[in-house]
């Protein structure tokens, strides 16, 4: 349990960076990170792309702990990252009307987090029932971990830098962000995910 702890958060923390740096290299064509948004079909395209790679990162980090349990590393990681990347469909919105990245609310790390959490878990849950692993009760306890992981994570960012008086860089900054959310979100539903693995493999 503790290793899946640690495993998504540090999928989730690199996830995060390979975000930001997607889109960089196909917004701006740059390694740099930069704090603005772009427009034309570039910034639109790197969306999806970000997204992807974001969610290859945790499918491929978490499928190498998961080998034990019968999941395919390709299958989980593709699988992963494809659902991922359907949060797409909630940030082109948010583009067209000037409301992603221009303003004052932390709405792209929320909705990287539950909206690309919860639709890469649903397309991690259709994979499972694919291999007769019903996980219904896992992507509620999913979800619901990665709704209250934006809690802790805005604590730590108000609190720790005024206390300690440090102060992160953007990369840093980003990286502990989403180390944070899935650390509580394995935290919260690992024990029901490795209980449903084990009753499938006792079923089979």
């Amino acid at each position: 349990m503790t290793r899946w702890i640690v495993v998504n958060a540090l999928a989730f923390g690199l996830g995060f960076a390979a975000i930001m740096q997607v889109v960089n290299i196909i917004e701006f064509g740059q390694l740099e990170w930069s704090e603005n948004v772009g427009t034309g079909i570039r910034a639109y395209l790197a969306r999806p792309l970000s997204l992807f790679a974001a969610g290859a990162v945790l499918g491929v980090v978490q499928a190498m702990l998961l080998k034990t349990e019968n999941i395919e590393i390709l299958a989980w990681t593709f699988t992963t990252a494809l659902g991922f990347s359907a949060a797409t469909l909630l940030i082109w919105p948010l583009m067209a009307t000037g409301n992603w990245g221009d303003t004052a609310a932390p709405i792209e790390p929320i909705v990287n987090v539950i909206g690309g959490g919860t639709f890469a878990g649903v397309a991690q849950y259709f994979y499972l029932r694919r291999q007769s692993i019903y996980a219904n009760k896992w992507l509620v306890f999913w979800i619901a971990g990665l709704i209250v992981s934006i809690f802790p994570r805005a604590a730590f960012f108000i609190l720790f830098p005024t206390i300690m008086d440090i102060s992160f860089s953007w990369p840093v900054e980003v990286f502990i962000n989403g180390s944070i959310n899935g650390a509580v979100a394995a935290a919260i539903s690992g024990a029901v995910f490795f209980r449903t693995l084990g009753t499938a493999k006792e079923l089979k």
